[in-house]
């Protein structure tokens, strides 16, 4: 775990900031998106999910899902965490289960960047639709529009049947969803050290950008993956350099820890 951070005063709030995978280049970037974002009198703390402890490098269905939650909960009760910090976020695009073990555990707030994403874009416009990553947790949306970024043209619904994560936090199905556009990518690609170039990352993320606005009628993009932090700029370009007109962009991991942190401010004031 990574022990620098962004010192608050001792009256201030601790957030701990979770990736659940092993990947450091994933953990450097939320640093990087985040750390200028600290909220007022606040520290924020990256971790780094523990290889040693079994936990993967991406999360990419519910076997990583629940080996991820098992290797950060082992190692942060271990490191008496959850007494050192006043608030947590889980930054992984899904109903990680880590974040129900903690709030099991804990009782101090607790949000993972899928739930910060929906909340922030309901507050901002009529209707959102989610980016993602074409290989991170395909089990947990309900029914969305999955578009290959290697076919662009072809548009399939498919139905997943399990634990449909936008539909649970929503309450039912809602006309607010707009759907969802896969890149096809993986989040360990998004950077483009991967056997994908960069400029082909881009691509694919503008025209799924373009798709999502002019074709499904999103008025806010959510990036659905915390790898894809700091791209708001390239996708909102995308869309009003087409002529699309103007597109608001959600980055769950930014808008969870300004939650966060009021959250966890309310919380120590009411104790």
């Amino acid at each position: 775990m990574s022990t620098k951070s962004h010192q608050a005063s001792s009256s201030g709030i601790a957030l701990l900031v979770i990736n659940p995978n092993t990947t450091v280049a994933m953990t450097e970037g939320l640093r990087t998106a985040l750390s200028p974002l600290t909220p007022p009198d606040a520290t924020l703390t990256f971790y780094t999910a523990p290889a040693e402890y079994g936990a993967p490098h991406a999360i990419t269905d519910i076997a990583t899902g629940v080996a991820s939650a098992h290797a950060c909960f082992r190692d942060i009760t271990e490191k008496k965490l959850l007494d050192q910090y006043d608030g947590f976020l889980v930054s992984c695009f899904s109903d990680h289960p880590l974040t129900h073990i903690l709030r099991a555990h804990t009782s101090k707030p607790v949000l993972n960047i899928l739930e910060s994403s929906i909340s922030h874009s309901l507050l901002l416009a009529p209707r959102f639709g989610i980016l993602t990553t074409g290989t991170g947790f395909g089990y947990i949306y309900h029914q969305v529009i999955s578009v290959s970024a290697t076919h662009p043209s072809r548009i399939a619904r498919v139905l997943i049947e399990t634990q449909q994560d936008v539909r649970n936090f929503l309450g039912a199905s809602s006309d607010r969803f707009a759907g969802l556009l896969t890149v096809g990518v993986g989040p360990a690609e998004l950077d483009g050290t991967g056997s994908i170039p960069k400029a082909e990352v881009d691509k694919r993320l503008r025209e799924s950008a373009l798709k999502m606005k002019g074709e499904l009628g999103a008025d806010v993009i959510i990036l659905g993956c915390a790898g894809m932090a700091g791209m708001e700029p390239l996708v909102r370009n995308a869309v009003t350099d087409a002529g699309l007109g103007q597109v608001r962009v959600v980055d769950g991991a930014k808008a969870g820890v300004q939650f966060l942190a009021g959250l966890a401010r309310l919380d120590k004031a009411s104790r």
